[in-house]
C-alpha cells in the first residue's frame, strides 16, 4: 500500500500451487480504478532459474464508481535472481484491459535490509515511473517503503507485507 499527495492504492497477490491471484485498488486525483485477476504459471521455463511466466483472465473496474466492468487477458513474466549478500527480482507484464503494463527491476541487500527499486507502469489512464527504497522491519515480513513518482513529482510512502 501508498500513499502520496495524489493517490492512494494497494494491491494484493497471493499464490498457491501454480495459481496466481491478484487485487487491485487506486484512488487518484478524480477517479478510482480496481483490477480482479486469476493467472496460472506456464509450465516453460527454458532451462533459466527462477524463472516463471503466467497468463489469465483479468476483471477491470472504472468509470468513478467501478460501475465500468471490462474482461481481459494478463500476461506476465518474473525472474528471481539470489545471490550470497542479496537478490535481484525482475518483473514485467501487460494486460488487455486499458491496455496497461508494468516493469520493475528490484535490487534487495541482505544486510542492511535494504531494496532499491525502479518501476515504470502505464495505461490508457496513466502514466509512471518510480523510484524507491524499502526497508525491511527486523526479520518479519513487513517493510516500509518511501519513493518518488516522477509524472506525478511527488513523494510517496507506503509498506508491504512479503511472505513469498
Amino acid at each position: 500500500m501508498d500513499v502520496s499527495e495524489s493517490s492512494q492504492g494497494g494491491v494484493l497477490a497471493a499464490s498457491r500451487g501454480n495459481w496466481n491471484f491478484g487485487a487491485g485498488y487506486t484512488v487518484y486525483g478524480d477517479g478510482v480504478s480496481a483490477s480482479l485477476s486469476l493467472t496460472r504459471t506456464l509450465p516453460w521455463t527454458f532451462g533459466v532459474e527462477g524463472l516463471s511466466m503466467s497468463a489469465g483472465p483479468a476483471l477491470g473496474f472504472g468509470g468513478g464508481d467501478l460501475s465500468e466492468v471490462e474482461l481481459g487477458l494478463n500476461v506476465g513474466i518474473q525472474r528471481y535472481i539470489a545471490f550470497d549478500w542479496g537478490a535481484v527480482f525482475l518483473q514485467a507484464s501487460a494486460g488487455t484491459n486499458r491496455k496497461n503494463y508494468f516493469t520493475q527491476a528490484q535490487l534487495t541487500l541482505a544486510d542492511p535490509g535494504l531494496t532499491f527499486a525502479i518501476s515504470r507502469g502505464a495505461s490508457l489512464d496513466y502514466e509512471e515511473t518510480s523510484l524507491s527504497v524499502s526497508k525491511q522491519l527486523g526479520d518479519g515480513p513487513v517493510s516500509i517503503r518511501a519513493g518518488y513518482r516522477f509524472n506525478a513529482d511527488e513523494v510517496f510512502v507506503g509498506f508491504s507485507v512479503n511472505t513469498f
